[in-house]
């Protein structure tokens, strides 16, 4: 067995044995809290940060809301240069037409099966060293990690990624008292009930960036502004219709909602307000948008897996409601500021608990027959999904009529989609 499949067996989170566990989180974990919290130095406000580091390995959704941090510290730091250290080259596209970004570095921490690559793998540690060597002459000023360290493996990985980065000041969330080794950080619990775009803005705060709760969404290009426009123009046909964007998708199966409720859901909405349904969603997702679409009584614009990113942005921005899944079409809507319904399936609150005004969300209170633990049904392959199917169609229709009542929305409402 050579060195690299020693490394693999050890430090894998599905072959980490028990033992080894326990040696690190009783022993090796507390003796390094003790040191580096003597070493520590009290750091506040002002900073004068020339070259600023924001990371985050996650979905695309997570991406979106790591967003308002990087604009809030742009806003604070004009001059800085900003370089958002991610995973994922396609989903960062999201951010090509950003002001607040100069320059992107990627580490591949997730491999094709989306679990994390073990600390030893060549591809992860090929990564680290090139971060290392390009951070040699000019140091970044602060390092901000926005990246959840829910376990000691996701603990290893991070510290091993914030180290390459070699920044002067670091700073992150301290989750479970895992965030011991950061200059800077704040409290946070993994089943914490605020929601992390929140926790983004409190982090960042700490560095002098105003805690701003105003919302903005992907910056989008004219161009894209132009091409969505004829699209929906050319779908319209001259109605005035209001448009509903419905997103039935999800990178988790188990928190989508079955696609004959979204059918039902939307031949609702065309019966009750004589909508235009819009289908968005991923390549992937194409089998949902056939179902559906065959479902509803009138032809909707389906556009799933037709559009880029940007693309996407833009499509939602135009809608008068959204109704989706709780994934990343979901957190565009919210920060697009679009009146917004979450379909909310298994999960913790952090990933759906927003303040404003124009969010609503359905979730199933069923007891699960399959699992005692929510959050263990996002690692299975649920038979079931028996906690998304008792969500009604007509319940969510209830909603959309109560933010009607309300003056949230104006689904009657005659004129051309939002801008």
């Amino acid at each position: 067995m050579n060195w690299q499949q020693a490394g693999k067996n050890l430090w894998s989170m599905r072959g980490m044995s028990r033992r080894i566990r326990i040696l690190i989180e009783t022993l090796i974990l507390p003796i390094l809290r003790r040191r580096l919290g003597k070493h520590k130095k009290p750091l506040s406000p002002p900073f004068d940060f020339k070259r600023i580091a924001v990371m985050k390995f996650a979905s695309l959704g997570d991406y979106v809301l790591a967003n308002h941090a990087i604009k809030a510290l742009k806003l604070k730091y004009p001059e800085a240069r900003i370089t958002f250290i991610c995973d994922n080259r396609k989903n960062s596209k999201i951010f090509e037409n950003s002001p607040y970004i100069d320059s992107f570095e990627y580490i591949d921490v997730f491999d094709k099966s989306g679990n994390f690559r073990h600390p030893l793998s060549p591809v992860f540690l090929k990564d680290l060293i090139l971060l290392y060597f390009r951070s040699w002459r000019r140091r970044f000023d602060v390092l901000v990690n926005l990246n959840i360290v829910e376990s000691t493996f996701v603990l290893i990985i991070n510290m091993m990624a914030v180290s390459a980065a070699r920044a002067k000041i670091t700073a992150g969330l301290d989750t479970d008292d895992k965030g011991f080794f950061y200059d800077i950080s704040i409290r946070d619990s993994f089943s914490g009930e605020k929601a992390d775009l929140y926790t983004y803005l409190e982090l960042v705060s700490l560095l002098g960036a105003r805690e701003r709760r105003e919302l903005e969404g992907i910056p989008t290009s004219l161009e894209v502004k132009d091409r969505v426009g004829f699209f929906l123009n050319d779908f319209m046909q001259g109605r005035k219709n209001a448009l509903v964007c419905l997103h039935s998708g999800s990178n988790v199966r188990i928190k989508m909602w079955p696609a004959e409720s979204f059918a039902e859901l939307g031949n609702s909405l065309i019966k009750n307000y004589n909508v235009k349904i819009l289908l968005v969603g991923a390549k992937s997702e194409i089998g949902l948008g056939e179902t559906i679409a065959a479902l509803l009584k009138e032809d909707p614009i389906n556009l799933i897996g037709k559009t880029t990113l940007q693309e996407l942005a833009a499509l939602i921005k135009s809608s008068s409601l959204f109704i989706g899944n709780n994934s990343a079409p979901m957190q565009i809507a919210v920060t697009e500021d679009v009146p917004t319904i979450g379909i909310i399936g298994p999960g913790l609150n952090r990933y759906y608990s927003y303040e404003e005004k124009h969010f609503r969300y359905v979730k199933s209170n069923s007891d699960c027959s399959f699992v005692k633990d929510r959050l263990e049904c996002l690692k299975t392959d649920c038979p079931t999904r028996e906690c998304m199917k008792s969500i009604l169609a007509a319940n969510v229709m209830l909603m959309v009529d109560n933010m009607q009542e309300e003056g949230v929305i104006d689904l009657r409402k005659s004129g051309v989609p939002r801008e």
